[in-house]
């Protein structure tokens, strides 16, 4: 809770470590597929807790555990859980975002006209008054760079909760901004050469790019004798 993480949950497949996760704490609904070979196959589920002072009661709960496949048979039919289902169905059915099942109507019913929920709701209750948008509510993306220059466009951090009638809008699209540097070990890699396009790459093996050319369009060929050891470089953070 609160960006703690309150534990370790591990999937076992015939004894081996299938699968891993350390960020329980965030009261996050996951879901978690995999394939089985044919045959046999005994699944572990383990959860390890960190019982740090003040965090004894966090705990992981598994909602449910399906094995599904052309081979297996239905044994019986069974009222969903979550969600809601047809005629004939062999699995239950989400509500989408912004609505919420309705046992009455027997469907998902849209929530108010100033109202969210996230998905898989499945109550009126699931549905919050959005408040007025703000700066932190979008993101901008650059384009790729042109001539140069390139574009900068904005849009919602999804899931959408907030309301920009009544608060801030998206900002316009920005033009003529300056093309960003190169990562370590990057170069301005052409892509369309029609319009002078490029964008950042990794250099090819055998190759580099030092720190102060970072402006190139191709990089150096490693000398005979040495060796160009690749690895994740970051050195641009304004991104």
């Amino acid at each position: 809770m609160n960006g703690f993480n309150n534990g370790e949950f591990t999937i076992y497949v015939n004894s081996e470590r299938f699968y891993t996760d350390e960020e329980i704490g965030d009261n996050v609904r996951k879901t978690v597929s995999f394939a089985l070979s044919r045959g046999p196959a005994e699944i572990i589920l383990v959860y390890e807790k960190f019982n740090s002072p003040g965090y004894e009661d966090l705990n992981a709960v598994v909602d449910y555990f399906e094995v599904r496949g052309t081979a297996l048979s239905a044994r019986g039919c069974y009222p969903c859980r979550v969600g809601f289902s047809g005629l004939g169905a062999d699995e239950c059915e989400s509500c989408p975002m912004n609505t919420y099942y309705d046992s009455t109507v027997g469907d998902c019913v849209n929530c108010g006209e100033n109202e969210w929920a996230p998905d898989g709701s499945t109550s009126k209750d699931a549905c919050k008054e959005k408040r007025p948008c703000q700066e932190h509510d979008y993101q901008g993306r650059f384009g790729s760079c042109i001539n140069g220059e390139r574009s900068k466009s904005y849009s919602w951090i999804l899931p959408k909760t907030c309301d920009d009638e009544d608060g801030d809008v998206l900002p316009p699209m920005e033009h003529g901004l300056e093309c960003a540097k190169c990562n370590s070990g990057h170069y301005h890699a052409v892509i369309n050469q029609a319009i002078n396009e490029t964008v950042c790459a990794p250099c090819e093996d055998g190759t580099y790019m030092p720190d102060d050319e970072y402006e190139e369009l191709q990089c150096l060929t490693c000398y005979q004798g040495g060796y160009a050891p690749r690895a994740h470089n970051t050195t641009v953070w304004t991104e």
